[in-house]
C-alpha cells in the first residue's frame, strides 16, 4: 500500500517569475510536499505563468476582501505559510493578513507599517552606530572650520 502525500501550500504575494525554477528545483531535490501559490494583483500582472505540480499563479483583486477570503478558504487547512519579498508587495500582503488562518505566523499590519512607510520610520529615534557617530563628529568639526 502506497503512502499518500498531502500537498502543503505556501502562499506568496507577488510574482515569483524570476526565481520559480530554483524553488521548484529545491522542492523536487528535497522531496518536499509543497506547492507554491502566487497571488498576483490584476493591476501588476506581467504575464500568466502556466500551472505545474509545484506552482500555481492566481490573479486576484486585493481591493475585494471577499475574493481574498474565498481564495484562501480554497487552500484549506493545508496552507502552511504566507510570505512576500520586497517592499512593493507589502501593501497587498497587509490586505491578506486579516484573512489568514490563525496558525499562520505573519507580522502584524502595524509592524509592517512601522517598518516600511517612510513617515512612520521617521517617528522613531535613530540608532547611532559607531560609524555614524564618527561621521557626525567629523561633520561638526568641518562645519565649524567652514564657519570661521
Amino acid at each position: 500500500m502506497s503512502k499518500k502525500t498531502i500537498t502543503k501550500y505556501i502562499l506568496y504575494v507577488g510574482s515569483i517569475q524570476g526565481w520559480r525554477d530554483s524553488l521548484e528545483e529545491y522542492t523536487i531535490s528535497n522531496e518536499l510536499p509543497w506547492k507554491f501559490i502566487s497571488f498576483v494583483s490584476q493591476k501588476k500582472m506581467n504575464k500568466d505563468l502556466p500551472e505545474t505540480n509545484l506552482f500555481k499563479q492566481i490573479v486576484i483583486d486585493f481591493e475585494k476582501p471577499e475574493e481574498i477570503i474565498e481564495t484562501i478558504k480554497g487552500l484549506g487547512k493545508n496552507l502552511i505559510a504566507a510570505i512576500n519579498r520586497g517592499e512593493r508587495n507589502i501593501p497587498n500582503f497587509q490586505k491578506i493578513i486579516p484573512h489568514l488562518p490563525k496558525n499562520i505566523l505573519v507580522p502584524s499590519i502595524d509592524s509592517l507599517i512601522k517598518a516600511t512607510e517612510k513617515p512612520e520610520i521617521g517617528r522613531y529615534p535613530k540608532i547611532q552606530t559607531p560609524f555614524l557617530r564618527t561621521l557626525i563628529i567629523y561633520e561638526s568639526f568641518f562645519l565649524s572650520k567652514l564657519q570661521r
